[in-house]
Parts: structure tokens; sequence; C-alpha cells
């Protein structure tokens, strides 16, 4: 039957219907599994059915170990992390490093990142310091850092080569004062990896592709060793360094020429590495 005034709309955020040609909509999104989740879901560390991540264009969600997720905030849903060792106090963030914190698990959210008063990349990234999570570090065009879960902020550099946005950071397990990051460039033609050491100007790492690097880690025993994956094509895509970023070595070995796009090493093996490709 021929129904004039019912029309369907398909958007980046789903699936939506309207009875009365298009002056309201209802979402008929339930029960697919379409969701497109961003990097940096957080985990609690203590609870395997608790977590929280963000989707693109439909906000962050929460799991509690339902088969339905919680949504909050808003937007695109981007970065976020719950504290290890409380799990009522999370982190989530949309577009453009609009970073919020919640201190009773999710319920009410406060914006914490109005200091941070530079452009950052549409999915801008943040950190917990895995050795102390009151220290926070977030990426814009500068490398910013929280010494109180959020509450300030302070440029701990300048702009990062030429005003390009910061979209990856990883930060040392064992010494918060150190971390690497990566750049997308904007008024250049070069994406890179730079160390930051508290104190000191970032130091670029040489000899790595141009190719935007999509996930960095640190090995969790040995600090002189770590790991760095890059998108793209016609490039080698893992590489690893073993003495602190002095020099990097290509660790394709027979890997299939695809973007890769996250890494993690199993913590109590380190030895044992997961990529995820495109």
């Amino acid at each position: 039957m021929h129904h004039p005034d019912r029309l369907m709309a398909v958007t980046d955020g789903g699936l939506f219907l309207s009875h009365d040609g298009g002056e309201t909509f209802e979402g008929r999104n339930g029960g697919y599994q379409t969701q497109q989740f961003y990097a940096n879901v957080g985990n609690s560390s203590g609870n395997p059915d608790l977590c929280i991540a963000g989707m693109q264009d439909n906000a962050t969600a929460i799991y509690r170990g339902d088969p339905a997720w919680t949504r909050v905030l808003g937007g695109d849903g981007l970065s976020a992390a719950i504290r290890p060792g409380n799990d009522n106090i999370m982190y989530g963030s949309y577009q453009y490093l609009a970073l919020n914190r919640s201190t009773n698990g999710g319920i009410n959210w406060q914006g914490i990142g109005s200091q941070i008063n530079e452009n950052a990349a549409f999915n801008g990234p943040f950190e917990l310091a895995p050795s102390n999570p009151d220290i926070m570090y977030a990426g814009a065009k500068s490398l910013w850092r929280s010494n109180n879960a959020g509450q300030n902020w302070t440029k701990v550099t300048q702009e990062v080569d030429e005003g390009s946005f910061i979209i990856t950071i990883a930060v040392n397990p064992a010494n918060s004062g150190q971390l690497y990051f990566s750049t997308a460039p904007s008024n250049t033609d070069q994406a890179r990896v730079f160390k930051y050491v508290s104190g000191a100007a970032p130091q670029l790492m040489t000899g790595l592709p141009n190719r935007y690097c999509m996930d960095i880690n640190w090995h969790p025993t040995d600090q002189e060793t770590a790991w760095a994956v890059f998108g793209g094509f016609n490039t080698q895509h893992v590489w690893r360094t073993v003495n602190g970023g002095q020099s990097w070595e290509a660790m394709d070995n027979g890997l299939p020429d695809v973007p890769v796009n996250t890494m993690v090493m199993d913590p109590d093996n380190p030895e044992i590495i997961y990529i995820g490709n495109d």
C-alpha cells in the first residue's frame, strides 16, 4: 500500500522513519549492530562488564553487562576512559577535544577542557597516565597536561610541527613524564612521531614512514621498547624501537600492505602482539 506521508532517511547516524512527511522522525536502529566505535575505549580495571566508548555520530555509551548500552554525552563520541581503581570516575569526549568527566559512574557530566584554548583534530586524543591517573595528557596543536584529573590544564609544548594536529598519545606505563605522540599534517605534508620527556622540547622520531601513525604502545616492562603502527598503503606498517626511539625497525615480516589502525601487547606475555587492519 502506498503511504505518501511515510518516508525514510538513511544517514551516517542510522535509519530514521517519518509518518508525517518529514515533520518528525523516529529511530529505527534498535537491534542493528551498525555502530562505528572510535579508538580509545575505556575499560574498568576491575570489572570486565564495564566499559565506555565513543561512536561515530552516535554519542558516547556505557556498557554494564546488558545487551543494551546506555548513551551519555552527545555528538560524535570519541576518546573515553575509566580511572583505574575507581569505576565512578569516567571520562568522555566529543568532536574537537570537548572533554567531560563524571564522578558518579556516568550519571552526571562536567566539562573539563575549557582551558585548552586552541584548535584540535576532530578526534583529538587524551590519555590518563597509567602510573598516576591524576595526570592526564591531551593533544591539540600543542601537548597539554593536567595534574589534577582534568580540572586544570597547562600547555607543556609549543605548537608542534607548524600547527599540525596531535592524533595519538601513548604515556610510559612506568613514568608519567614520558610519552610518544603522533601528528597529522596541517601546514606541512609530513605526518610525524615525537617523543616527549617532561621539561624538554619534543624530539622528532626519524626513519619512520610518512603515513598517519595510528597507534603507539610501550612495552609493559621494558621502557626502551615501543611499537608504532601506520595507516596508508605502499609502506611498511609495524615498527619497533628497542633504544628509546633513537632508531626504529620495520617489523611487518610478510604482513599484507594494508593500513594498520591499532595494536596491543599481551600484558602477561608481551611477545604476543595483536594488530587491527582496515
